[in-house]
């Protein structure tokens, strides 16, 4: 490893080394190097062997899979998941800290994955329910992003819809531990974009920072309903 450019002593860039353990075979070296240098990889390179008829592939991680034994095609597309936009009456956006991994300890925005059968509209409600204990309603779709989903070593390519969403009451919010450790309604400072668990999220919270710096912040004394349906036109118009 490189020594930083403010080490004393800089040192050159090496190539690790590996000492053979008194007690360990060629197998167990191969193995053990082969879980030390592992790189995520994307779903159709697990598909070595035909799901339908059980032919191992003839092309592994190609898309779309193709079995030439059976015809059985399959078209590998990205996951959809949605995020949600929550703002006080002062336009701090609601953040969360996640309790589990990708990202765990990071700070990110309401959401998650849609479910089969179900909307991306019903989704970011459900997910806002789930993580904050929020009743949200009137989402609007705001802009989608593309994410990589890094999780024990697959990557899952995700496009990421946002919403901004209007909030009757945010003195229900709760977050669940098991989902999130932490909530805070913040200005989107350096401190929580540089230490975002996603990408789309970052550069979503970004141009929400742009827009409540660029436009005039609704009166303190609107009700909060009002507040919330200003702010949901006042993103669309970005």
């Amino acid at each position: 490893m490189s020594a930083t450019l403010d080490s004393p002593h800089r040192q050159t860039e090496r190539t690790p080394e590996f000492r053979e353990s008194p007690c360990a075979n060629s197998q167990t070296q191969i193995c053990f190097l082969r879980r030390v240098i592992a790189v995520p990889k994307l779903p159709q390179h697990s598909f070595k062997f035909c799901p339908k008829c059980g032919d191992k592939a003839v092309k592994v991680g190609g898309n779309p899979f193709h079995c030439p034994s059976c015809g059985f095609t399959y078209h590998f597309g990205p996951a959809i998941a949605v995020g949600a936009i929550i703002c006080d009456r002062t336009n701090r956006v609601l953040l969360i800290r996640r309790a589990r991994n990708p990202g765990k300890g990071k700070w990110g925005l309401p959401g998650g994955f849609v479910d089969l059968g179900e909307t991306a509209e019903a989704a970011v409600a459900r997910e806002v329910e789930e993580e904050v204990r929020l009743s949200i309603h009137s989402p609007r779709y705001l802009a989608s992003y593309l994410n990589d989903y890094k999780y024990k070593g697959m990557i899952i390519p995700i496009v990421d819809l946002f919403f901004t969403c209007e909030v009757d009451d945010l003195d229900s919010i709760e977050h669940e531990p098991n989902e999130v450790s932490e909530t805070v309604f913040g200005k989107l400072q350096p401190k929580y974009l540089n230490n975002m668990a996603f990408e789309s999220n970052r550069l979503r919270a970004r141009r929400v920072q742009t827009s409540t710096e660029s436009k005039d912040v609704p009166k303190p004394e609107m009700k909060r309903s009002a507040l919330y349906r200003a702010w949901s036109g006042m993103m669309l118009l970005h």
